[in-house]
């Protein structure tokens, strides 16, 4: 028997908040609120960056100063907190230190939220280690949650989640796209030799 989980629905009365001239103020006014208003002027748009990381509520990409905002559900707090977020990532790309401090401030000013956040970034990084292996790690990690798809892809996520531009990337890992192939390869086969190995029974 299956058990069923209940479906919790949010009713939204209006969606005016998503519409960009609101974007564009709520994030002059975070701007202004807990940046100082030092943070240079970001297009804000509620969707998905084009060719950019896919299923992610948030995303800022400082080359063409524009911030993607799809919070779910798509209330005006949750739009807030993943505004806010984002926002923390100009001038500290990644989960690193520099972008936990920003978090820890947010925390201070009353985002309670953002002291959790920055606690599991903590954990989730507990010491320095060199580039290439954080790269490597990295690698091996998005090609098993995303095995069918192509590095080209996923190549901008892995330099956001190791604090690194594409170009900065590349240039540290010349080599990550054939680590990236060959972690495919071996999790395929693996996966394939799982499926046709003989299933033991025990008799009784």
């Amino acid at each position: 028997m299956t058990t069923r989980r209940p479906v919790t629905f949010v009713h939204l009365d209006r969606l005016d908040h998503l519409e960009e001239p609101a974007l564009q103020s709520l994030f002059d006014q975070l701007n202004r609120e807990f940046f100082r208003g030092r943070i240079p002027p970001y297009r804000i748009i509620y969707g998905q960056p084009p060719g950019g990381p896919r299923g992610c509520s948030g995303y800022c990409d400082p080359d063409t100063r524009m911030i993607y905002v799809e919070p779910s559900p798509p209330t005006p707090e949750g739009l807030r907190r993943v505004l806010l977020h984002e926002m923390a990532h100009v001038g500290s790309l990644g989960h690193g230190k520099r972008f936990q401090a920003k978090l820890l401030r947010l925390a201070r000013a009353g985002e309670a939220w953002a002291e959790k956040e920055a606690a599991g970034y903590a954990e989730a990084i507990p010491g320095r280690r060199p580039l290439t292996a954080v790269i490597a790690e990295q690698i091996r990690g998005m090609a098993i949650d995303h095995p069918d798809r192509r590095w080209s892809e996923l190549e901008t996520l892995c330099a956001i989640e190791v604090g690194r531009s594409v170009v900065e990337l590349r240039r540290a890992a010349p080599w990550a796209e054939r680590v990236w192939d060959r972690e495919v390869s071996e999790i395929s086969r693996d996966r394939a030799a799982l499926r046709s190995s003989p299933r033991w029974t025990w008799g009784t």
